[in-house]
């Protein structure tokens, strides 16, 4: 049998369905008519004419929706009216199901076979008491029938009616008492069997409302295990999904990796191949074109990085690299050489250096790449370069000196050029200054004295400067000239003026003179009594040129200071001034 709501397969005679719980209507067979016996002491009509026994006849099966009335007897022939009887009590009226004609127990309030309640659809169906017919003589009683056992279903059938042309028996004495007590038996009977299946009933009904609701906990349960499965199967839908968009976006990340690779792959091809080109170009750029040939070979770095950076492989980008900063170094050594062909200035030097910083920046750029630059090259040009500048200075400044009418502004210029060139924590380049006696050093000093006493007899006889100004002037530099003699014979001319007291200052002069004259053997006079080999002038004393130091450097013989003379001025000159 099948649920009519939901298809569910349920048991025969079930009234639920266990799975929706849906009321199942079971078609019921239509039930044979019931037909309600007369009482047992009723009297039959008597006919009037014999006529033999009939048999109960059967109605056909048919759909009743209320029990069918019982069919009254023929009509008789008027007889003799009997003789007034003790009517027989009154049978309990019995309970049918109005919708399945199924008899029901005493007070039910369902009918068992269908459910239906009794209270809206059961309709009770009273016994019939037959009312006595005018007998034209009074009938025996007929014998009343043995009581027949009571069962579930149709009422039971009536005993049959007395045979005709049997006289009917007397009533015996005492029959109503018989009578009483066989009803009072039926109803204690009807009562035990109509408990019982009243008892049946609602046990059906608890059985059924039981099934109904394991049905229904069984469907809520059945659902909720059917909703978590469901529960579990979208999640492991979205775990698949999610699995899957993870490895799609996998297949993506590796798939744009490889076209980023194969991207930076063409990309570092390329840059390798235009840093080929311009190693070519600078290789043969560098005889007729150095500057080109510098700016190709630093072009053909920075594109070597970029390769390096995009992936090229390093062992190749190495080699390549080394030669593009080998003709980076050769160029910018060769632009430094041409200026120093032409005038090796502070601001030529200055240009070398700027060389210097960019082609340092290159070899850090391809240092933080992870490769090595070879500076060796820079480096071994740098420490001649030093070199050379200090000897060019110094023989300028001694061509200058030496001349009989030279230019104090040229040669101050070029010791104050030479000063100007300094390393990145200020300090001269081209002499040490911890070392008092560096040949460069004692030219600028010598420079600074003439300048200073040039600018001091300048201003004085041009009224820009008093001859007191003068004084403070020369006494700011007396001490680093190591105390030339030209501006201590100048500032005793003006403190003289001054009427100041100067001997200090005359005597400081002609200590120093007497030094160099027994040191030396050279005298150091005004002017008078000259002799090329054994004195000179004030104004012409060399007292840069060091007659004790490098050869290369002298420009007398004897017209100069020793390193012994120097260190004894700074030693005992100030004292003089205390």
């Amino acid at each position: 049998m099948l649920c009519p709501n939901c298809n569910a397969e349920l048991k025969d005679g079930a009234k639920f369905c266990t799975k929706c719980g849906t009321k199942i209507v079971i078609p019921e067979p239509t039930p044979e008519p019931v037909v309600i016996s007369e009482p047992a002491n009723a009297f039959e009509p008597v006919p009037a004419e014999e006529a033999a026994p009939q048999p109960i006849p059967e109605a056909a099966p048919e759909q009743v929706t209320a029990p069918a009335a019982p069919q009254p007897a023929a009509e008789a022939a008027p007889v003799a009216e009997p003789a007034p009887q003790e009517a027989p009590a009154p049978q309990a009226p019995q309970n049918i199901c109005a919708k399945c004609g199924n008899v029901l127990a005493p007070n039910a309030k369902f009918c068992v076979k269908c459910g239906t309640p009794v209270a809206a659809a059961a309709t009770a169906v009273p016994q019939t008491v037959p009312q006595e017919a005018p007998q034209a003589a009074p009938a025996p009683q007929p014998v009343p029938a043995a009581p027949q056992p009571m069962q579930p279903g149709p009422a039971p059938m009536p005993g049959p009616a007395p045979m005709p042309g049997q006289a009917p028996k007397k009533k015996k004495k005492g029959g109503a008492g018989v009578v009483v007590l066989i009803v009072f038996m039926l109803l204690i009977i009807g009562v035990i069997v109509g408990g019982g299946l009243y008892i049946n009933s609602v046990k059906d009904e608890d059985q059924t409302a039981i099934e109904y609701i394991k049905s229904r906990f069984s469907k809520d349960s059945d659902e909720d295990k059917d909703k978590e499965e469901d529960k579990d199967s979208d999640k492991d839908s979205d775990k698949d999904e999610d699995s899957d968009k993870d490895k799609e976006k996998e297949d993506k990340d590796s798939d744009a990796d490889e076209g980023g690779k194969e991207e930076k792959d063409d990309k570092s091809a390329a840059f390798v191949k235009e840093a080929d080109e311009l190693i070519a170009s600078a290789s043969s750029n560098m005889d007729t074109d150095v500057n080109a040939a510098r700016d190709d070979a630093d072009a053909a770095v920075d594109k070597l990085i970029t390769a390096l950076k995009n992936g090229a492989d390093k062992t190749d980008i190495s080699e390549k690299l080394a030669k593009a900063f080998s003709l980076c170094t050769k160029a910018n050594i060769e632009l430094a050489k041409n200026i120093e062909r032409v005038t090796l200035d502070s601001a030529g030097y200055t240009q070398i250096l700027s060389y210097k910083d960019d082609l340092m920046k290159q070899a850090g750029v391809i240092a933080d790449a992870g490769l090595e630059a070879d500076t060796a090259e820079w480096d071994e040009y740098e420490q001649g370069l030093s070199q050379r500048a200090r000897d060019l200075y110094i023989s300028k400044i001694n061509e200058i000196a030496t001349r009989s009418d030279w230019s104090r502004d040229e040669a101050w210029n070029l010791a104050d050029d030479a000063y100007k060139i300094k390393d990145s924590n200020g300090k001269p380049l081209l002499w040490n200054e911890d070392d008092l006696d560096d040949p460069l050093r004692l030219r600028y000093e010598y420079s600074l004295a003439w300048i200073v006493q040039k600018r001091c007899l300048n201003g004085v006889a041009d009224g820009t400067m008093s001859e007191t100004d003068a004084i403070t002037t020369i006494n700011s530099v007396l001490a680093e000239t190591d105390y030339n003699l030209v501006l201590l014979r100048l500032i005793i001319i003006y403190g003289t003026n001054q009427k100041m007291d100067m001997k200090p200052y005359e005597n400081a002069y002609n200590a120093i003179v007497t030094k160099v004259r027994d040191t030396e053997g050279f005298s150091i006079t005004n002017g008078t009594n000259l002799s090329s080999t054994t004195s000179a002038d004030y104004t012409h004393f060399l007292f840069f040129n060091d007659l004790s130091g490098n050869e290369e450097y002298r420009v007398d013989t004897h017209n100069g200071t020793t390193a012994e003379v120097r260190a004894w001025i700074r030693e005992n000159i100030p004292g003089y001034f205390r």
